[in-house]
């Protein structure tokens, strides 16, 4: 599984893993997941040398609308409140780090949070 990451030698991959961790451990790993997505976005983006300006637009758009906004505490404590609900527990924790984004975004509102994380898990069962 390629969302497995470990952290002193506790394999971390979705809320099971994450309810494990202290909060040192839960920063630092929200801020590598974050350096990461930015660095691997910036550098796909680099590479799209084949299109528009408009395009090239459009996909760094895309990019950042999977990136919540906020401190990395405010992640971990937003990622902590949905794994609250024990039957989210099954979703890797890139998922529920999305979610917190599509909700910024306006892709995912309070209203219909449930339904959008319901059908995510549904997938890993």
């Amino acid at each position: 599984n390629f969302y497995v990451t470990k952290i002193n030698d506790l394999e971390v991959d979705n809320g099971r893993a994450w309810a494990n961790l202290d909060m040192i451990s839960k920063v630092a790993y929200i801020k590598g997941l974050s350096i990461g997505m930015t660095f691997g976005a910036s550098t796909v983006l680099k590479e799209l040398k084949l299109l528009s300006e408009h395009d090239k637009d459009e996909a760094s758009k895309s990019l950042q609308a999977i990136n919540p906004k906020g401190t990395y505490k405010e992640t971990v404590d937003y990622i902590d409140e949905i794994y609250k609900n024990s039957s989210y527990r099954i979703l890797p924790i890139i998922d529920v780090y999305i979610c917190m984004a599509f909700e910024q975004n306006g892709k995912v509102n309070k209203n219909n949070r449930e339904e959008y994380l319901r059908k995510n898990a549904d997938m890993y069962k």
